[in-house]
Formats: structure tokens, sequence, C-alpha cells
């Protein structure tokens, strides 16, 4: 038998140890649970989460390049960022747009008096 055996696809190592990466990075959003506001953010983004899991999973099962799982994985996180708030109206709905302040400045309420 001559010349380089085929390479056979990974094995369970590879999804096991996606699956605890993925674990240690759930248990972080709850740790920052404590921190953040209560609401649904945790869930989406155990959500999201599980999703990069499994195309990861996915990707490694299929190929054995290291470049591969990595970048469907970053393409599959853009593209969810930009569903999220990539719209001019999701952007409006978004935790990083501030509502403007209703307080009224020094300067203003010297111009009262």
């Amino acid at each position: 038998m001559t010349g380089s055996p085929s390479r056979l696809p990974r094995g369970p190592r590879s999804a096991l140890g996606t699956l605890l990466v993925g674990v240690a990075t759930a248990s972080s959003v709850l740790a920052l649970g404590s921190l953040l506001e209560p609401g649904r953010w945790r869930t989406v983004a155990w959500l999201s989460l599980a999703l990069l899991a499994a195309v990861l999973i996915g990707m490694r099962a299929l190929t054995r390049s290291w470049w591969a799982p990595t970048l469907s994985a970053l393409v599959v996180a853009a593209a969810g960022l930009v569903l999220r708030y990539g719209s001019p109206r999701a952007a409006s709905r978004c935790c990083l747009t501030w509502p403007r302040s209703t307080a009224r400045s020094p300067r203003s309420a010297r111009a009262r008096t």
C-alpha cells in the first residue's frame, strides 16, 4: 500500500471539546446575570451559543481543515448580529442606545429665574 492514507472525519472528541467550551461560555453568561438587568438577553445568548456550537460540531465533522469551522462560526455570528441589529427599527430597540435625558441643564434653569 503506497501513498498517504485517506483522512477520516474527526471523531467524538472534537464534538465533546466543542460542547465543553459551549458549557463554559454558557456558565459565564449565567455569571453575568447578577451584573446585568434581568430580561430576555440570557435566553437569547444561550440559544445563540447552542446554534454556534451546533455549526462548529457539524463543520468539524465534515472537514479536517482548521480554518473552516472558525470561518463558518464567524459568518453565522456576524449574520446573527446583522439580522438582530442591522435594521433601523432594530437599532432603535437596541440596548446600546440610550434615551435622551429629560433632565434640565443648569443653564436652562437659570434662564427661567
